[in-house]
């Protein structure tokens, strides 16, 4: 039984994506390329696809081996082409250069078969140009969170303050539950800001 192995696994326009098989005839996870498109019915868009550009494999998955449908390079361009989410020709077009890339280097004197076709340099790049746009996302949004806890906190009056204190103190409630046990108190708090009013304390559970 030949279980069919991932070559390439990266996120592209924040999709998984996911190929198997090798790089001159590479494969494609029907059921993965259906949710790049937010297509619910990966079946009927398979059997909308060519014989020869579509069939059924087995991976190991979950720790079993099941038997998939797969779509070979044209498959999915075909159905990239005939689904109507922007995203779709988007992805196409990352694809297509992806494999024109990853095929300029098997095709370089400096590759070595059986080696990866990127050089540490570019696993590098690749990896802090993904990164480095997710951290200062997630910075912004931690400002952001931050002055709406810090808001909310200076509308609590100090018993309210006192009450998170101990609750927190006592070491068995979560932030989330401190702030349902507010909010029963009439209190409106979330429960980003009792862990910014925590952290601005020195008091953490």
């Amino acid at each position: 039984m030949n279980v069919l192995q991932v070559i390439e696994q990266r996120e592209i326009l924040g999709k998984q994506l996911t190929m198997y098989g090798d790089f001159e005839d590479p494969l494609f996870l029907a059921k993965e390329v259906a949710e790049w498109i937010e297509n619910k019915q990966p079946t009927q868009m398979v059997e909308l696809v060519d014989e020869d550009e579509k069939l059924k494999c087995i991976i190991n998955t979950s720790g079993q081996n099941r038997e998939m449908w797969f779509l070979t390079e044209d498959g999915l361009y075909e159905v990239l082409m005939q689904s109507r989410k922007p995203i779709a020709k988007q992805f196409k077009k990352e694809v297509k250069t992806l494999l024109k890339n990853i095929r300029k280097r098997m095709f370089s004197p400096n590759y070595i078969s059986g080696t990866s076709p990127y050089s540490i340099e570019d696993i590098v790049r690749e990896t802090i140009c993904q990164v480095v746009p997710i951290i200062i996302k997630e910075l912004e949004d931690r400002t952001e969170r931050e002055k709406q806890a810090e808001k909310e906190m200076e509308k609590l009056e100090i018993k309210a303050k006192r009450k998170i204190e101990r609750l927190i103190c006592a070491g068995n409630h979560s932030y989330s539950s401190i702030a349902r046990i507010l909010t029963m108190d009439g209190i409106e708090i979330s429960p980003a800001t009792v862990c910014f009013y925590a952290e601005s304390m020195g008091i953490m559970d």
